[in-house]
């Protein structure tokens, strides 16, 4: 964003001269009254509505410098829809300003493209985000069609989706831009093992199955898990584990297996 609000040396025509020495004293505003506002630098956006947005009519009285130049240049602004914006003061008459706002327009969209995904997903997400011909490409839409295109691999696992957009200038139509966007979704995060702390009225496997849809990863290392307690062990503690009296309880039982099992095709 430019902010030039009537710069400090101000030219003026020919055989004309500001009442002030074509200078602005920045230490001591004076009010002028408004003789003209131009538009210049349009391409598809109207002047007309330009001059509305700037809440400044011909005939007003504002003080330079001062507060009126600061809060249109700011009212242009919060529309979105340009690149850069300055409102300078061409000419003096007497306490008569005439003003130029100098406008860079945003550009729109002529297409969008998509890479690095499927037909599927390239359907999919042309519904989700909020692109079309002849819209104003601002930061905020550029930022919420990341974000979509993000989310909407998230919640498919992919946690490390990386999205870049690229505006390509459109060789026919004047101030418009081709939005080139590649998608690497980058390798699926998938959830090795779900441990539970604190539970005591509900065991790990009923509250699991409130989380099916988490996949956790399926594993099975029960038997490599028994092979390495009696081939690793020590003598004693063969000894130890065959002749102990203790008794396993159902819970421990279940907490052994749900750790050295897990089957996602088992879950319903």
């Amino acid at each position: 964003m430019s902010v030039q609000i009537l710069s400090a040396q101000v030219r003026v025509g020919r055989g004309q001269r500001a009442n002030d020495g074509n200078t602005i004293d920045y230490s001591t505003p004076k009010e002028y009254e408004i003789a003209e506002i131009n538009v210049t630098g349009l391409e598809t956006l109207s002047d007309i509505a330009i001059k509305s947005l700037t809440g400044l009519e011909v005939g007003d009285r504002i003080k330079i410098p001062g507060d009126d130049i600061t809060n249109a240049i700011k009212r242009i602004w919060a529309q979105g829809i340009i690149d850069d914006v300055s409102i300078n003061a061409t000419k003096f008459e007497e306490d008569k300003v005439y003003l130029n706002v100098a406008i860079k327009e945003r550009p729109r969209l002529t297409k969008f493209i998509f890479k690095g995904v499927n037909k599927s997903q390239e359907t999919e997400l042309s519904k989700k985000i909020s692109l079309y011909k002849g819209r104003v490409l601002t930061d905020a839409l550029m930022k919420n069609t990341e974000l979509t295109i993000k989310n909407y691999f998230i919640d498919k696992g992919f946690l490390n989706v990386k999205v870049k957009m690229e505006q390509v200038r459109d060789t026919v139509l004047t101030n418009n831009v081709q939005l080139k966007i590649d998608i690497n979704r980058n390798a699926k995060v998938k959830i090795h093992r779900i441990d539970f702390k604190g539970n005591e009225e509900f065991s790990d496997l009923r509250l699991k199955k409130k989380m099916k849809s988490t996949n956790e990863y399926i594993r099975l290392s029960l038997i490599k898990d028994l092979f390495q307690k009696i081939f690793t062990a020590k003598p004693k503690e063969v000894k130890e584990f065959i002749t102990t009296t203790e008794e396993v309880t159902a819970k421990e039982l279940k907490q052994y297996i749900n750790n050295h099992i897990k089957l996602n095709f088992f879950n319903s």
